[in-house]
Order: structure tokens, then C-alpha cells, then sequence
């Protein structure tokens, strides 16, 4: 497994630091055998809304308290959200960022 560690990487997919951004692994889990469910768009995006209906974004220290629960950063609209088929973790690759950095 592939952990793209980057803090450009990390911001725009909206995980927060020492967490994968291709499985829902945090770094304690990084090296152990067992299977890490993907990190998709879906259940960012999930997460995101049962977050929003506890807490408004514009709350900004109570709205980043609850997203760190599930390991989001304090993105709470990703401008890939409406993009059809998008998978972050697909496209948001160390080589990307860099070449057009």
C-alpha cells in the first residue's frame, strides 16, 4: 500500500494528518495485516453530512472538533463534491500535485 503523506494531498481530499488517503487507515494501522476499507468519495461525503446535522460549518472551532472524529479536516463543501465519478484518492497522486505545483 501506497500512503500519500503529502499536506497539499491531505487539504484536498479532507483527511487530516496521519491518516491514508486511499483506505480508512490511521497511522497505527499503517503497517498491520489486516484490510482497511477504501477511502472513497462516498463515505467522505458521508461523513461530512452526519457532521453537518450535529454541527454548523460556520462554527468553525466546533465544526473541526467533530469532523477530527472521523479524521476529516475542516473541508466542508470539497470543490470535487459534484464532479461525476470522482474518486479523490484516485486523482490526488504525489506526481500530480508536484508536476503542477
Amino acid at each position: 500500500m501506497t500512503i500519500v503523506n503529502t499536506p497539499e494531498a491531505m487539504i484536498l481530499d479532507t483527511v487530516s494528518g496521519k491518516t491514508s488517503l486511499v483506505t480508512m487507515a490511521i497511522f497505527k494501522q499503517f503497517r498491520d495485516p489486516l484490510y482497511h476499507e477504501s477511502h472513497t468519495k462516498s463515505t467522505t461525503l458521508a461523513q461530512l453530512a452526519v457532521v453537518q446535522t450535529w454541527v454548523d460549518p460556520s462554527d468553525i472551532e466546533a465544526f473541526f472538533c467533530e469532523v477530527q472524529k472521523f479524521c476529516l479536516n475542516n473541508v466542508s463543501k470539497p470543490f470535487w463534491q459534484d464532479w461525476t465519478l470522482s474518486e479523490p484518492s484516485h486523482f490526488f497522486t504525489p506526481e500530480f500535485l508536484h508536476l503542477i505545483h
